[in-house]
């Protein structure tokens, strides 16, 4: 059979069209067979049109396009299981901001304090690594992190 009702057990079975070409082979004569490049063949590598299921299996071969790189697997992120992105890092923020999220961590800063972080800081955007770094600076705390 050929079209669109073709399938993989036909491919499977070797039917290549009606004319039964598997014995025309098999009597060693001629046969063309269709070999156009836009006939989709096989299954596909991503199952999109399958819904991934709630809870994964490692044992699961299923591709849903959707499933993080080998890479981000084996050496997951510092802080991925706790929800943090490391773009959470890296992207700037406001100042205000940034002092409500050490005040809420329990590095709290008075109004002094925090005008000296301002001025120190050479930019209105910093990251969190900046601004703690700026923190640690103007209370004096030396890190051997940074």
């Amino acid at each position: 059979r050929r079209g669109p009702d073709c399938g993989a057990k036909d491919c499977l079975n070797f039917a290549l069209d009606c004319d039964n070409n598997q014995n025309a082979i098999g009597r060693r004569k001629h046969v063309t067979i269709n070999v156009d490049p836009t006939v989709a063949a096989g299954t596909p590598s991503i199952q999109s049109h399958k819904l991934p299921p709630a809870h994964r299996s490692l044992a699961s071969t299923i591709n849903y396009g959707d499933c993080p790189a080998a890479q981000k697997l084996l050496y997951p992120p510092k802080f991925s299981f706790n929800g943090i992105q490391e773009s959470d890092f890296s992207d700037g923020r406001g100042l205000t901001e940034l002092r409500e999220i050490f005040d809420a961590a329990g590095m709290k800063t008075n109004e002094r304090e925090f005008e000296q972080i301002c001025k120190h800081l050479k930019s209105s955007k910093p990251t969190i690594l900046q601004y703690q770094k700026a923190h640690n600076h103007i209370k004096g705390i030396i890190s051997d992190r940074v």
